[in-house]
């Protein structure tokens, strides 16, 4: 797999937000501040779980196999 570079950080932290943002704001009651600092809270939630992926998770080959 190709390395994550920091555009795809930043793109995917943006749809993330935009996202999120746009389906707390649908929901009866919840006021722009609910749903922004709903949106904020799953952007920073997918940068944490990209860079958890890339760090540990994408390690391929040999690795990925269990033990006898």
């Amino acid at each position: 797999m190709k390395k994550i570079t920091p555009a795809i950080y930043i793109f995917s932290f943006f749809i993330a937000v935009v996202v999120m943002y746009w389906v707390m704001i649908k929901q009866d009651g919840a006021t722009h501040e609910q749903a922004l600092i709903n949106a904020l809270a799953g952007g920073i939630g997918m940068l944490i779980g990209l860079f958890l992926y890339g760090k540990f998770l994408k390690k391929g080959g040999d690795n990925d196999k269990m033990p006898d």
